[in-house]
């Protein structure tokens, strides 16, 4: 424990934020890091227990406590706290490839498991710990490409170019194996880059971490699309697919076509049979966020219908990805927001350190909250009908007692993913020796740490595979 009064000592003190009518009229990230002395006070916080549960990586009664990398957090504190960044971010990079992502999205378990939490209910700030590690290695000139001190006369395929993919990529090149990674995007990163939106992970962040594996040995093959495993197999002596989870859950909306003084009733499929980029007004949240993110990028200019700029705007879903994109909708100047929940408020209420319930809310709601003056969330709320006039979306339903219709030309369904797309399950549906899969194609949709984390387990039994023995992978 490098200060073992610190966490009496000293509060609990965030990154500061660009107030929300400032940060909304970009996509540039907003949080502005704390100063080198309020950091450092930060790190003394931590109290290096006997058992660091924030290092666990467990999941109880459906909650997840600890990191699923098991990071050396007490270490890399106590040691930024007496001042060795060198071998403080040794410590971090043991561990965590890709401090860098899981410092600015990760929802932070390891915090949810810390002691100061459960005792004070101020847990140390871990997640900005960890981010101001790496950030002040770069600015140091600490990180550097390091090259595998010998190669094997193996070669990996790794299909996807996500956190699980670069994550086992990482790994493998580090025990000298030949690694080229297929990624069928303009760009790698997969849903780092595509799928997070740039305010909170920006693209110059992504690519600074491609460059240096690339440098690093690792090759990137974009604009790639494997359909043939077993082509891709027989180039290489082994094969891991990293292609997600992609396939949205679907909702039993009913589509109302509505003309002059009549409505005609369409079957009662909804959104599970209309195509993303069918001109209907509705869509995934996905596609959403991966066509808002190409045009930011400025690969492809984002259409009219896919623009949220002057439209009533609803989402249904209630994590992450909803608030992604609610975010980016508020930024396209989206006319109205709203936001379905299905449970119940209740079931999202925590208790402060006084006892009393509140609800969460996250960037996206802060700032729609500043725009339209209310909490646009509805909880217990669903919805039964889209309306449409000449094809075009203009209201939809609620599922309330009586039913409720509210004004909507762009409805984006978030509510989570049902497994792997038609294209990988092609990939995975096969009985050839040396083919591996890793992350969200594993585990079903999940945190990028959990990627990052399975990446490495999958990227030790491949390797253990070409090698015949177990390393410290």
């Amino acid at each position: 424990m490098g200060k073992p009064t610190g966490f009496i000592e000293y509060s609990r003190l965030e990154n500061t934020s660009a107030s929300p009518s400032v940060r909304i009229k970009d996509y540039n990230e907003f949080h502005t890091p704390l100063s080198e002395g309020d950091r450092k006070k930060q790190f003394a916080r931590c109290m290096n227990c006997g058992v660091p549960f924030c290092e666990a990586g467990i999941t109880l009664d459906k909650e997840r406590f600890g990191c699923p990398l098991h990071n050396l957090i007490p270490e890399w504190n106590e040691l930024m706290w007496l001042g060795n960044v060198d071998l403080a971010v040794r410590r971090l990079l043991k561990t965590n490839p890709f401090p860098e992502f899981t410092g600015r999205v990760c929802p932070a378990p390891c915090e949810h498991a810390c002691t100061c939490k459960l005792v004070l209910n101020s847990p140390i700030t871990i997640r900005e710990n960890e981010l101001s590690i790496i950030e002040k290695a770069f600015e140091d000139g600490l990180i550097k490409a390091e090259k595998p001190k010998g190669r094997s006369e193996s070669s990996v395929a790794i299909i996807g170019s996500g956190p699980s993919g670069l994550s086992a990529a990482y790994w493998l090149n580090k025990r000298g194996h030949k690694v080229t990674v297929f990624e069928k995007a303009k760009k790698p990163g997969g849903l780092l880059t595509y799928g997070i939106p740039e305010m909170k992970l920006s693209w110059s962040v992504i690519e600074r971490r491609i460059k240096l594996l690339t440098e690093e040995g690792i090759e990137f093959k974009t604009e790639t699309e494997v359909k043939d495993i077993k082509k891709l197999r027989e180039s290489f002596d082994a094969v891991i697919v990293c292609c997600g989870s992609r396939s949205p859950r679907k909702l039993d909306i009913e589509m109302v076509e509505t003309d002059v003084g009549t409505d005609k009733k369409a079957s009662k499929a909804g959104a599970s049979k209309k195509s993303s980029s069918s001109p209907t007004g509705i869509m995934y949240a996905l596609d959403y966020l991966t066509a808002s993110a190409k045009d930011v990028l400025g690969e492809e200019k984002l259409s009219s219908f896919l623009s949220a700029k002057g439209k009533n705007v609803v989402i249904i879903g209630a994590g992450d990805s909803a608030s992604d994109c609610v975010a980016t909708a508020i930024r396209q100047g989206a006319k109205s927001v709203s936001q379905l929940i299905r449970k119940p408020a209740s079931f999202y209420e925590k208790t402060d350190a006084s006892g009393n319930k509140t609800l969460p809310s996250d960037y996206a709601h802060e700032e729609a909250e500043a725009i339209f003056k209310k909490d646009i969330r509805s909880f217990s709320t669903e919805c039964s009908k889209a309306y449409f006039t000449n094809n075009s979306l203009t209201e939809i339903e609620l599922k309330t007692q009586p039913p409720k219709k509210i004004p909507c030309e762009l409805l984006i369904i978030a509510s989570g993913f049902a497994g792997p797309d038609e294209t990988a399950e092609k990939l995975m549906n096969n009985k050839l020796d040396g083919i591996f899969s890793a992350g969200d194609i594993n585990t079903g949709a999940s945190l990028v740490v959990t990627a990052i984390a399975d990446g490495r387990s999958v990227a030790a039994k491949c390797d253990e595979y070409l090698t015949g023995y177990r390393s410290f992978l």
